[in-house]
C-alpha cells in the first residue's frame, strides 16, 4: 500500500513533466509567435528593441506586429525618425496602434513647438471629437498665426462650460481676456453653469470677475454642500426666495445620504416655514424616503407609503416591495407588484 501510494505521484510528475516538453517543443507557429510576442512586449513598451532582434523575422508577420511597433515608436516619440512614424501611420492608420500613436505624436509636436505642424493633424483627424485639450491646441496655434478672430466663437464655447476645462485652455482664455472678448454676461453665464453642475468652487473663482453677493452665494453653496446642518440651522435667516429654495433643497439632499431621517425632520421644519413648489417637494420626500429604504431603515416603510402620487415613480413602487417583502406581508407585496408598469412588472424578480 505504502509502496502503491509513494509511486502514482511519481507517476503523476512524469505525466506533467512529459505534457509540459510537449506543450515547449510544440512546432505551431502561431503558438511561436504569441510567446514571442509575451516575451518582449514589455521590454519594447519601455522603448528597447534589443529583445525583439533576434525573434524579428517571426513576429514580422504576426497579427500583433503593428502593436508592437507602435509601442515601440510611441516609447521613443521624442527621438524616433519621423519618417518611418509616418510611414508607419500611413500604413496601418486605421488601426488602434496607428491611432494611439498619432496622438502621442500630435501632443510631441506641441511639445516641441511646431504647432503649424500639430494643427496639421488635428485638422484632419480630430475635429468634432470634443476632446478639449486638443480643442484648445488647435485654438492656440491658429492664435499663433495671428487669427485670433477666427478662434473667438470657438473659444467661448469651450470655456462656456460648468467644469474646469483642460489646461491647454488657460492660454485660450487668456488671449480672450487680454483681447477684452470675455464679458460679464459670459461670466454670469459660466457661474450659473458651474452652481448647475455642484462645481462650487469653480463658481467661486468666476465670482471674482463679478459683484460681491456672487462670492457669497457660492460659499451659500459649498455649506449646502460640505456643511448642510450648518447652513439648515441658521433656516430663520433666509428670505423665502427661489434661491433659498434650491440651497436648503440641496442641503437636504445632501443631509439624506447619511441620515435620512435627520434630514426627514429638517424637511418637515422648512416646509413649515418657506413656500416650496409641489415638485422640489415631492423630489426631496422621494430622496429621503428611498435613501432610508436603501439603508433598510425600519421607518423607510412608512415613508415610501406615504408618498404622495405625484413623488412615486418605479424606484419607489420596487422599494415599497422589497420593504413588504422584508416585513413578511404577503398581500402587500403582491398588491404593490400588480400597481407596477407592466413592463417592470414581467421582470423575473418580481415574478419570482
Amino acid at each position: 500500500m505504502t509502496g502503491r501510494a509513494i509511486q502514482l505521484p511519481i507517476a503523476v510528475a512524469c505525466f506533467l513533466t512529459m505534457s509540459l516538453s510537449f506543450g515547449a517543443d510544440s512546432n505551431d507557429p502561431l503558438e511561436l509567435k504569441r510567446d514571442a510576442f509575451r516575451a518582449v512586449r514589455a521590454d519594447v513598451e519601455r522603448g528597447n528593441w534589443q529583445t525583439v532582434l533576434p525573434n524579428e523575422s517571426l513576429l514580422q508577420d504576426y497579427v500583433l506586429w503593428p502593436d508592437l511597433r507602435a509601442l515601440y515608436l510611441k516609447a521613443n516619440i521624442a527621438t524616433a525618425d519621423r519618417t518611418e512614424v509616418n510611414s508607419f501611420l500611413d500604413q496601418y492608420g486605421t488601426l488602434k496602434p496607428a491611432r494611439e500613436l498619432r496622438y502621442r505624436l500630435a501632443l510631441q509636436l506641441v511639445k516641441e513647438g511646431q504647432l503649424s505642424r500639430f494643427l496639421e493633424i488635428y485638422q484632419q483627424f480630430y475635429p468634432g471629437l470634443e476632446i478639449a485639450s486638443l480643442d484648445c491646441l488647435a485654438l492656440q496655434a491658429e492664435i499663433e498665426a495671428d487669427q485670433i478672430q477666427r478662434v473667438v466663437n470657438r473659444a467661448i464655447d469651450l470655456w462656456n462650460v460648468g467644469k474646469s476645462q483642460a489646461e491647454e485652455c488657460d492660454v485660450v482664455f487668456d488671449q480672450l481676456r487680454d483681447q477684452n472678448l470675455l464679458t460679464r454676461n459670459h461670466y454670469e453665464s459660466r457661474f450659473a453653469l458651474a452652481i448647475e453642475a455642484k462645481q462650487f468652487s469653480l463658481a467661486r473663482y468666476l465670482a471674482r470677475t463679478l459683484e460681491p453677493n456672487f462670492v457669497q452665494i457660492a460659499e451659500e453653496w459649498q455649506r449646502a454642500q460640505n456643511k448642510p446642518t450648518t447652513l439648515i440651522a441658521e433656516y430663520l435667516d433666509y428670505a423665502d426666495t427661489d434661491l433659498t429654495h434650491q440651497l436648503f433643497a440641496y442641503a437636504i439632499e445632501r443631509l439624506a445620504y447619511d441620515d435620512p431621517l435627520v434630514a426627514n425632520k429638517h424637511w418637515r421644519k422648512l416646509t413649515g416655514h418657506f413656500s416650496f413648489s409641489d415638485s422640489a417637494a415631492d423630489k426631496n420626500r422621494r430622496h429621503i424616503a428611498l435613501w432610508a429604504a436603501r439603508m433598510r431603515l425600519p421607518e423607510a416603510t412608512d415613508l415610501l407609503i406615504q408618498l404622495p402620487d405625484t413623488a412615486r415613480d418605479v424606484e419607489t413602487g420596487r422599494w415599497i416591495i422589497r420593504s413588504h417583502f422584508l416585513h413578511r406581508r404577503w398581500p402587500d407585496v403582491i398588491d404593490e407588484i400588480r400597481a407596477l408598469p407592466s413592463d417592470e412588472k414581467q421582470k423575473g424578480e418580481w415574478q419570482y
